[in-house]
């Protein structure tokens, strides 16, 4: 059964994902996602740390990794905290688009995973950052 942290968590990624998914089309291209949420894991485990920091003071860790189990050849990025999976954009290899699990078989099956605190760099500005603003402009205003 899912602890209070865990459904916190939970309803905040689900929150951001639902906004993420009503993000206009145009917002999503310019920061080179014509897809979503294909493409865009990296850029969706970025913007959901920032979500989980702004609202409700956790840090959480990046993670990317090879899941060759699912897509060979593809790599994925998804956050880890307090012994949770979370991912928002597991759907684009047809798995519930909104995952927050203390056991994923994405997660635990995938390989060369390499982890590390959030990086704040330029790279947020020109790619996640147009998408972010809109996304919680839209949690703002329902």
């Amino acid at each position: 059964m899912p602890d209070d942290n865990q459904r916190i968590i939970r309803a905040a990624a689900e929150k951001l994902r639902g906004a993420l998914d009503r993000v206009s089309p145009r917002t999503w291209a310019s920061v080179t996602i014509d897809s979503f949420p294909r493409g865009a894991c990296g850029h969706c485990a970025e913007m959901l740390a920032r979500y989980l920091k702004d609202t409700l003071a956790i840090d959480v860790i990046y993670a990317s990794g090879h899941v060759g189990h699912i897509v060979d050849g593809q790599t994925h990025a998804w956050l880890e905290y307090d012994g949770l999976f979370i991912d928002i954009s597991a759907d684009q290899f047809g798995l519930p688009a909104v995952i927050v699990e203390q056991h994923s078989d994405l997660h635990i099956r995938a390989t060369e995973v390499n982890r590390h605190a959030i990086i704040r760099d330029h790279w947020w500005a020109q790619y996640a950052a147009p998408v972010y603003r809109e996304a919680t402009d839209l949690i703002a205003r329902a």
